[in-house]
């Protein structure tokens, strides 16, 4: 694994206690790799990674910090032919 993914994985594990920390967390990783999409009945959050673990992150701190049911859909990716 290449030294930005041993620091990304690092970085999700780490559980901060304060609710702005993790609010502040929150709003930035959905701000680099989140989409809001609005539907006729409710919305949803479209966050694209390819680390397990920071997927669970978001899922972790939209569950804590909103106290939202959270419900989740992974995709697999499909490889981009290059020309």
């Amino acid at each position: 694994m290449s030294f930005s993914g041993v620091t990304k994985n690092e970085l999700a594990r780490v559980k901060d206690k304060s609710l702005c920390c993790r609010r502040a967390e929150l709003y930035a990783l959905l701000r680099g790799r989140g989409q809001l999409v609005k539907g006729e009945a409710a919305a949803a959050i479209i966050f694209r990674t390819d680390q397990a673990v920071l997927a669970r992150k978001v899922v972790m701190l939209i569950k804590d910090v909103f106290a939202l049911k959270v419900q989740v859909q992974m995709e697999k990716a499909t490889p981009q032919r290059r020309p």
